[in-house]
């Protein structure tokens, strides 16, 4: 989505110093009418360093709030070079940063939206939060997909079952690589199911995965990790219909 097809929105820029290394600089954009009552917080990957355009223009497009930061450094986010020194930036992008364009874009957002965002989801690339859906390319060639699959396996062997399966899932993503990359099916409407997860109190088992209307169709359907899809064996294997879910 760009911005010539956003409907009008605001956009408020600000940078914070609360330690003398820091350099916070945050972006807030809004509806202009019709705010839906949602505050989208957009992470980053890695070291962080950049505040992306593009990834506030799909939440803005449906109606919420969208707040972004580089967390507190501009630059590469391949190296840690900018830290060399100024110890308080890594303290930044740990956690600094993004409390404080939280703070200031919930502020915003009651300003210029008429009240208080009611719902707060965090998208993110490898830095993710903890409101968690996690997804994962087992095409990663950055991170190992099996780190992941580790990681949530281990996670939630620590946790209540009946909490693990309402608050967390993982989904595997065949074929994308880092970050969404990749030309398989890897475009996934993640806000929408947060909505539903949260709006209906139901964790979702099944995600469909599509490539992006420029490309040429195919979908794949995506299950619960450890649930992945089995071809049913009759149909077109580009169609997410012909899948079903296998333990």
């Amino acid at each position: 989505m760009s911005f010539t097809i956003l409907p009008a929105f605001c956009q408020v820029t600000a940078t914070f110093a609360p330690t003398t290394d820091s350099d916070i600089k945050i972006e807030v954009r809004m509806p202009a009418e019709n705010c839906n009552g949602k505050l989208v917080g957009i992470g980053n990957g890695i070291w962080a360093g950049d505040s992306s355009d593009t990834d506030t223009t799909e939440p803005v497009g449906f109606g919420s709030a969208a707040a972004a930061t580089g967390a507190g450094h501009v630059g590469t986010g391949m190296d840690a070079k900018f830290a060399v020194g100024y110890s308080e930036k890594l303290l930044d992008v740990g956690y600094r940063a993004v409390h404080e364009m939280t703070v200031k874009a919930e502020a915003v957002t009651v300003s210029c939206c008429g009240g208080k965002a009611r719902r707060s989801p965090w998208v993110s690339c490898s830095t993710g939060g903890g409101k968690l859906l996690l997804s994962h390319g087992w095409s990663d060639g950055l991170i190992r997909a099996a780190n992941t699959a580790a990681f949530y396996k281990a996670m939630t062997a620590k946790m209540d079952p009946k909490t693990a399966a309402s608050a967390v899932r993982l989904f595997m993503v065949p074929g994308m690589g880092h970050c969404g990359r990749g030309d398989a099916p890897v475009v996934m409407n993640i806000l929408a199911v947060i909505d539903e997860w949260t709006g209906k109190g139901k964790a979702l088992n099944r995600i469909i995965a599509r490539r992006s209307a420029n490309e040429k169709p195919m979908s794949w359907p995506l299950g619960s990790y450890p649930q992945a899809a089995k071809y049913t064996g009759t149909g077109d294997t580009d169609d997410a219909a012909k899948f079903v879910r296998k333990p």
